[in-house]
C-alpha cells in the first residue's frame, strides 16, 4: 500500500506552475511503481504517462476546436482515470489557452471519471486539489 500522506505532503508543498507539474509527474511515475506488475495484468491496468497523455489531451482540444463544438458544453467521461494524467493534461492545455477561470469551471463540472484501483482514486483525488492550484481555481468540488 502507498502511503497517501507521502503524496499529500508533497502536494501541499507544490506552490509554482513548474513545481505543481513536476509533483503530479512524480507521484504517478512513484504510484506506478508500487502497484503489483500481477495486480495490474490481471486488473488490465495500464499506466499512460503524462507526457503522452499531453499530446493526446492537446490533439483532442484541437479537434473539438476545429469542429466547432462548444468545448464548455461537452461532457468528458474517463473510464479508467488512474492518478488522472488525461484529466491533468487536458486541463493543463485548456489553462494555457486564454480560457476564462469561469469557462474552466464549466469543463470541471462536466468531467467525470471511474476506476476499479480504489488508492489511485484517492491519489487522483488528492491530486486534484494540485491541479486546481496549477490552473489557480479555488473553491470547486472535485
Amino acid at each position: 500500500m502507498v502511503c497517501l500522506n507521502k503524496y499529500i505532503s508533497l502536494i501541499e508543498e507544490s506552490n509554482t506552475k513548474e513545481t505543481v507539474w513536476e509533483t503530479i509527474k512524480f507521484i504517478g511515475l512513484d504510484y506506478q511503481k508500487t502497484v503489483d506488475m500481477l495486480y495490474r495484468k490481471n486488473s488490465g491496468i495500464f499506466y499512460t504517462g503524462l507526457d503522452l497523455a499531453e499530446y493526446i489531451s492537446k490533439k483532442l482540444i484541437d479537434y473539438i476546436k476545429a469542429s466547432n463544438k462548444d468545448i464548455y458544453s461537452l461532457r468528458l467521461l474517463e473510464p479508467c482515470v488512474g492518478i488522472g494524467n488525461f484529466i491533468f493534461s487536458y486541463l493543463r492545455i485548456l489553462s494555457q489557452t486564454n480560457t476564462e477561470t469561469s469557462n474552466i469551471k464549466k469543463i470541471i463540472d462536466n468531467i467525470y471519471v471511474c476506476d476499479i484501483d480504489r488508492q489511485a482514486l484517492g491519489i487522483y483525488k488528492n491530486m486534484s486539489i494540485l491541479v486546481l492550484k496549477f490552473i489557480r481555481i479555488t473553491g470547486l468540488n472535485i
